[in-house]
């Protein structure tokens, strides 16, 4: 294998959702998000894993700090402080056991230095290999079994200068 990690932008659109398609409930993504990450990718602060120059994987990141400010209120120092949230990812099922999610946010969080002061991620409490993967990035957990917008039973996770 040849794999590689690098940013990502709006041209690999179609493969991402193509992605998403083979990884979670078919019906959990509508063609109406497709809008909504094409805004996140053309943040600049996504990335993708390849394997012989094709998309095996991703993790969407963008600035958001609303999450842990609501739920962490007076917990956390958040005054002035630039959220980074790793929101979305993927790796195709072939592909997983090698450790790309978590390389893939590491390098998240990389290409985003020094524009955010804190960084976060969700993860369902029982997607053991996602909360493994978002710890071995060196995120540390602050909530559990959150209810969010977009699903119960979370876990918030958070990494940067304000905990």
């Amino acid at each position: 294998m040849n794999l590689e990690i690098k940013k990502i932008d709006n041209s690999y659109m179609c493969d991402i959702w193509d992605i998403m398609q083979k990884c979670y409930k078919k019906d959990f993504y509508q063609p109406s998000d497709k809008e909504f990450y094409y805004k996140v990718l053309s943040q600049g602060w996504s990335v993708g894993a390849f394997n012989e120059r094709k998309l095996i994987g991703f993790s969407l990141s963008c600035f958001n700090d609303t999450v842990p400010q609501r739920l962490l209120d007076g917990k956390y120092d958040f005054c002035h402080k630039i959220g980074l949230e790793v929101m979305n990812g993927a790796v195709l099922p072939e592909y997983r056991g090698y450790g790309l999610a978590s390389e893939m946010i590491k390098k998240n969080l990389c290409i985003a230095i020094p524009c955010y002061d804190f960084a976060w991620v969700t993860a369902h409490k029982d997607n053991i290999s996602s909360c493994k993967s978002i710890e071995n990035a060196g995120f540390k957990c602050v909530l559990e079994n959150i209810t969010l917008s977009y699903g119960k039973h979370r876990n918030l996770y958070m990494k940067g200068e304000c905990l």
